[in-house]
């Protein structure tokens, strides 16, 4: 028996076009069982994503996608089944957001996209962010997910490396890091393709 999952899914309060309602109910109308909203550096949208998914039956984990660095190139790190109020995490998310370039469309836009991930309470004063400066290496990143409780994963790494030789050492390498695992499959990929993986 096949079980249809999805652990990469994107909303409005990343890149995604969909509000987080929406996803769920398109996620349950094609008979997946297990989901993951994993926007980009924000949490925003998870409580509303959780809450949707119960409606439908749908089993939830916490997910985000962060940006990362590793050999001064980007790389996105997936992270899962962590705490979303974890406050180190929180600080990160804030970090990298504030000094990433927003594309501001609309008044409703910039305040949606500075989301919810702001410490707003007594407990956050004490959190440490891993990027004070916005820039989030992949050992810290790692580190940081590991600390909330979750595991890391290499989100999409073809498009970081598609030299099978070269991808094997790099995941090799982050692996010495803590790295949990990689994305194998991902949709703009060929079955070749993901089969390195």
């Amino acid at each position: 028996m096949n079980i249809l999952v999805n652990f990469h899914c994107h909303s409005i309060f990343s890149d995604g076009d969909q509000t987080p309602e929406m996803l769920a109910a398109n996620l349950a109308a094609a008979g997946v069982r297990y989901a993951a909203l994993t926007d980009h550096d924000s949490l925003e949208g998870l409580p509303r994503f959780q809450e949707a998914l119960n409606k439908r039956g749908i089993s939830y984990l916490p997910g985000v996608e962060l940006t990362t660095w590793f050999k001064g190139r980007e790389l996105h790190l997936l992270g899962y089944g962590f705490d979303p109020q974890y406050p180190d995490l929180l600080a990160t998310l804030l970090s990298i957001r504030q000094v990433k370039e927003v594309e501001v469309h609309s008044i409703a836009g910039s305040l949606r996209k500075m989301g919810t991930n702001r410490p707003g309470n007594s407990e956050d004063v004490a959190a440490v962010s891993a990027a004070p400066h916005g820039r989030l290496e992949i050992d810290q990143a790692i580190d940081l997910i590991h600390r909330a409780g979750g595991k890391a994963f290499w989100a999409h790494p073809l498009m970081f490396e598609s030299v099978a030789e070269r991808l094997e050492a790099c995941a090799l390498e982050l692996k010495t890091l803590g790295l949990d695992g990689l994305e194998a499959i991902y949709t703009p990929f060929t079955a070749d393709q993901c089969s390195v993986l």
